[in-house]
């Protein structure tokens, strides 16, 4: 996995850097090869890049997956080389689907799935990590992946996630507070009133007055495009809504995340081929 520097102007002005420094190639199932997938990378408010992507590796008849993490300054120089920050084997998890943002303080902020649980931490612009928090209570624990997050205006960080704790996919939101560790408001569900399809490919951004603008698609027949607008104290000002549809699409199979994690599962306990 490599990363590129440009200027305004679209010039490299650093890399190709190689960052994972694989020398291993072999074929797909093969024990022992690390293959990479997810990178995600942004910059924080003191001038470094914040980088996190995921490695796979098969291993004592299992797929082992993993969440590493690089910091680089405005000049290329390294920071933080490639650092594990998940470790399968002892914690006993399987972590993909990562989500970055920059906060205040030249801090960012990390969201990810763990074995089909959403989990969050934050780091400093050294790659400092806090402890990690599952996204719900003592009496919630609230199911997904493919998260993404951004922090508003007033200062609150808005997570949002595709949810298969259901009979259809749903888009589900919190609000944590400044820290980016607790959640101060949430969660609701964005599809709602629910249309019985799944929804999937979450996106967030911000606008000036402290509100979260939330965009995400049909994922049955992948014909439609929603968009809702939420408040810092998770108040939906703009219930979900069609902004975009595309021609139908005859006989295109409906895949749940429930399918996919159980293949997940699945692929995790398989036997390696040899």
């Amino acid at each position: 996995m490599a990363k590129v520097e440009l200027d305004h102007l679209g010039n490299v002005i650093h890399g190709p850097e190689d960052l994972t420094k694989n020398t291993t190639w072999s074929f797909w199932g093969d024990a022992g090869v690390p293959r990479f997938y997810d990178p995600r990378i942004v910059a924080t408010k003191d001038n470094r890049f914040a980088l996190v992507w995921v490695q796979q590796i098969q291993q004592n008849n299992r797929t082992y997956s993993d969440l590493f993490l690089a910091i680089r300054d405005s000049n290329g120089g390294i920071l933080k080389d490639a650092t594990p920050l998940t470790d399968t084997v002892g914690q006993g998890g399987y972590f993909y689907s990562p989500a970055l943002a920059t906060l205040d303080n030249g801090r960012v902020f990390l969201a990810y799935s763990n074995n089909g649980r959403v989990e969050y931490r934050t780091l400093d612009s050294l790659g400092n990590a806090a402890a990690a928090v599952q996204a719900g209570s003592a009496d919630l624990v609230l199911n997904g992946f493919a998260p993404d997050a951004v922090q508003l205006s007033g200062g609150r960080v808005a997570l949002m996630w595709t949810n298969w704790d259901g009979p259809f996919d749903t888009i589900t939101a919190v609000m944590l507070d400044q820290t980016g560790t607790n959640i101060v408001a949430g969660p609701i569900d964005l599809t709602v009133p629910r249309p019985r399809i799944n929804s999937g490919g979450v996106s967030v951004t911000r606008d000036e007055s402290d509100n979260a603008i939330v965009t995400w698609m049909d994922s049955s027949t992948y014909r439609d495009l929603y968009y809702a607008l939420i408040d810092s104290n998770a108040n939906v000002l703009t219930p979900a809504t069609i902004f975009r549809t595309s021609q139908v699409k005859v006989g295109l199979p409906s895949i749940t995340t429930i399918d996919v994690q159980k293949k997940i599962r699945e692929v995790a306990e398989e036997p390696v081929e040899k």
